[in-house]
């Protein structure tokens, strides 16, 4: 019996570091709390041109952070990104 017991202790102890751990890793992603690159492009609709977001073509490097999570979680963009219209297009967090 007391077997038993140690082996529920040790999957129980296994299951909440699984939980704790998943959580933060959710918890981390969905409310921003770390700088998130933007991949990929945008297409205009007018012109039918690209714009990048992300290094592979033109080295464009565009992110989202969250610099101020009181602030009812407002996300802000900055980096630069490539236009294949206007050039380089800069966000700026002011």
């Amino acid at each position: 019996m007391k077997n038993s017991v140690r082996i529920r202790t040790t999957i129980l102890l296994l299951f909440l570091t699984v939980v704790i751990s998943s959580s933060y890793i959710f918890i981390s992603k969905v409310f921003a709390l770390e700088t998130t690159p933007v991949r990929g492009s945008a297409v205009s609709i007018n012109t039918g041109n690209a714009i990048f977001f992300s290094s592979e073509i033109y080295g464009a490097n565009v992110v989202i952070s969250d610099l101020d999570p009181d602030n009812s979680n407002i996300r802000t963009i900055s980096g630069y990104a490539w236009s294949q219209d206007l050039g380089w297009i800069i966000f700026t967090s002011g």
